[in-house]
């Protein structure tokens, strides 16, 4: 007993080093394990919560469990070299516990948004709202964090405050582009101008595509050509935006050419496409609608068709505006007549 006694004395600072890596490692295991308890568990519910949860906690527990085993190793070592470093290794536990729950909440925030926005593609106006109450929980997080690191080294917040009070103009100053941007992102969720998923377009600017999301400081929006815009928010305050995504209708605007030899037939051509127009459903008699004889032009009978189509939707309205054009097509064959083409009449005077 007592020469085991002298070993463990002897080599006591070994064996400390060992049991605290060989704790480590136990604790990897009973982690992983633990972690994939959880998401197998997770995926038998229908719940979200418990996924987000088993995916957030996962990472940040991995490296709190690595930086507390980093402080005790290094306790050990300055113990073996009668140097005092508890104070500051105790102070290193806290940060790591502060890093790991404001770690584990920004991973949870981001995949809730990812979550909820997938969910809520069919509504943009939800996934807007969505990503503007997330950033500003994300906001609270890091000043939250930023105020308990300062608090845990001993800084009266207080202090910091009214500091942050007087050095705010001068901030204000330098950081007015960034402050102009923040506002705008708020007007933005305010007013509602466009949403996530939105179909936008500026004349003033060269900016129209499919906006993607609105941040803080920019938003991406994604042209047709699928290039991404990135236009600070400041920019919207200045300028005209157009946004296609809301409008009620589409408008056809159509001259149709025939040939003078066909000026008899006119009439009932014009009649014919009227009916047609009349009796379709997807087209708004409510609102605009002209198909009238209107003018003579160089080479054809000129009628003019404008009218209202209530499918928004590029594709449909293609169709709607194609099945209108060959049924006037269809109407002026029907009626004997032809479509006018440009043409040119010589006269040869005899000498």
């Amino acid at each position: 007993m007592q020469s085991l006694n002298n070993i463990l004395a002897k080599y006591s600072f070994e064996l400390e080093l060992s049991l605290i890596v060989a704790l480590f490692f136990l604790a990897k295991i009973i982690l992983a394990k633990f972690f994939s308890f959880m998401q197998n568990k997770a995926k038998k519910t229908n719940i979200v919560w418990d996924d987000i949860i088993a995916y957030a906690i996962e990472k940040p527990a991995k490296i709190f469990i690595l930086l507390i085993t980093t402080t005790y190793l290094a306790e050990a070592v300055s113990n073996k070299l009668d140097i005092n470093i508890s104070a500051i290794l105790t102070h290193v536990r806290e940060l790591a516990t502060i890093y790991a729950i404001a770690h584990f909440s920004l991973t949870f925030l981001n995949k809730l948004e990812d979550i909820y926005i997938e969910g809520a593609k069919a509504s943009s106006d939800k996934a807007t709202a969505i990503n503007a109450i997330i950033k500003l929980v994300k906001v609270t997080v890091y000043l939250a964090t930023s105020l308990i690191i300062v608090q845990s080294f001993g800084l009266n917040i207080n202090g910091v405050l009214a500091l942050g009070g007087v050095s705010g103009i001068a901030v204000g100053f330098a950081a007015k582009d960034l402050l102009a941007n923040f506002f705008g992102a708020l007007m933005i969720y305010l007013d509602k101008p466009f949403k996530i998923g939105d179909w936008v377009r500026s004349s003033d600017k060269e900016i129209e595509g499919i906006v993607e999301a609105i941040g803080w400081r920019q938003t991406r929006i994604r042209n047709f050509n699928k290039r991404p815009i990135y236009v600070p928010n400041s920019v919207f305050a200045t300028i005209a935006v157009e946004n296609p995504s809301r409008m009620s209708h589409r408008r056809i605007d159509e001259r149709i050419g025939i040939r003078y030899d066909d000026f008899n037939k006119t009439k009932n051509i014009v009649n014919e496409i009227k009916e047609f127009i009349l009796a379709h459903p997807k087209i708004d008699n409510e609102q605009i609608l002209i198909v009238n004889f209107d003018r003579f032009a160089d080479s054809a009978l000129e009628i003019k068709v404008l009218c209202m189509v209530t499918e928004t939707d590029s594709q449909i309205f293609s169709a709607i505006k194609e099945e209108l054009l060959l049924k006037i097509g269809e109407i002026i064959e029907n009626q004997q007549a032809d479509i006018a083409y440009p043409t040119m009449t010589l006269k040869q005077i005899k000498a």
